[in-house]
């Protein structure tokens, strides 16, 4: 009775993150007064965890990428660390207290499915309630992206956290929430995968875990073996590997990638090749500089350079272009030089942009 009177006004809290969060922490507390808390399992948590977090880890790599090839969007948020915290502090207080509440009052069900079915409709409906505004569901497509962005990676989740809490965990739910809603408002770079694949791997990565927890238990936690030390080496390399290409395609350091869409450098950078630019200031002549013109990309070989007022600028030409460019590249369009080249490894880049043009 006091969860469905305690969230009967949710509409008029759910857009603002201080009630909210006051909300979570008053239901949290009554729930404890009047129920009160029972400790996590603690001989399969380890187990559980190595499933949900491998599972996870393999989702973000893979989403990553698939990014590499077909495109990253920016970070619309602020990537400094004090912005970083005040973006994070509430969707993390809200994730840990909903974790909490869930996990006491399925604990407290016990074999009641009536209850755990009305905890997780609850939190999917709040969920649903408090991001819908930013699906304005005016024509087919935007009903699309709300049921594939939003409803579905909804569902399965809450689906998935309501049965890891009936195991009896609830710090893996908060774990597997934090990686996967958490990641956004950190990492500087998010794969534009599309609606299509985001709403199909927001099925498959909770079902993937739902039978791997399922198998273990099945299979009897306590005859699992340990993850062997060839298993601990491949991960160590393969989240330096993902780590290494946001990194890179993100452009945060002094180096980034980007495919070549044109045949202007044609022999010696090709049409889909991918290159790696240093950004600095400091060319000689024969440096492949890459440069902003006219509000297009120019990546061209240093064949000029002159000393305007206090700094040096550039004449380029393509090398396969029969003259050089008419135009003097200045300090403020320059982008850096190009240090590196891979072949034909951004063609699936470059053909999503011909694609779309």
């Amino acid at each position: 009775m006091f969860i469905a009177l305690l969230f009967g006004n949710i509409n008029n809290i759910m857009n603002n993150n201080i009630i909210y969060t006051t909300y979570l922490i008053v239901i949290g507390a009554l729930s404890y007064y009047f129920i009160g808390f029972e400790k996590e399992e603690k001989i399969n948590r380890l187990d559980v965890t190595r499933v949900v977090f491998v599972y996870t880890i393999i989702y973000l790599m893979t989403i990553y990428i698939f990014g590499f090839f077909i495109g990253f969007v920016r970070n619309p948020y602020s990537i400094e660390i004090a912005k970083i915290i005040y973006n994070i502090i509430f969707p993390l207080a809200a994730i840990i207290l909903e974790e909490l509440i869930r996990y006491n009052i399925i604990k407290k069900a016990g074999n009641k499915k009536s209850l755990i079915y009305f905890i997780t409709i609850i939190l999917i409906s709040i969920t649903i309630s408090r991001n819908y505004h930013l699906y304005p569901l005016n024509d087919g497509m935007a009903i699309f992206n709300f049921l594939s962005l939003l409803v579905i990676p909804t569902l399965t989740r809450n689906i998935l956290a309501s049965y890891i809490a009936y195991k009896g965990f609830y710090k893996i739910n908060i774990l597997f929430r934090v990686i996967l809603e958490l990641n956004p408002f950190i990492l500087p770079i998010y794969p534009n995968i599309g609606v299509y694949l985001e709403s199909i791997f927001a099925i498959i990565i909770p079902l993937l875990i739902y039978f791997g927890v399922d198998r273990l238990y099945n299979k009897g936690l306590g005859n699992l073996q340990k993850i062997g030390l060839t298993q601990k080496l491949l991960m160590v390399p393969s989240l330096l590997l993902l780590l290494s290409i946001v990194l890179l395609i993100s452009g945060t350091t002094n180096y980034f990638a980007m495919a070549v869409g044109s045949g202007s450098m044609e022999p010696s950078i090709k049409v889909a090749d991918a290159v790696i630019v240093k950004k600095t200031m400091e060319f000689e002549i024969g440096d492949v500089l890459l440069h902003v013109h006219e509000g297009r990309i120019v990546l061209h070989r240093i064949v000029r350079k002159e000393k305007v007022f206090d700094e040096f600028c550039y004449y380029t030409k393509g090398d396969a272009n029969p003259a050089e460019d008419t135009y003097l590249i200045c300090g403020e369009n320059i982008l850096g030089k190009v240090i590196y080249r891979i072949p034909f490894i951004g063609w699936p880049a470059v053909m999503l942009e011909k694609t779309f043009d």
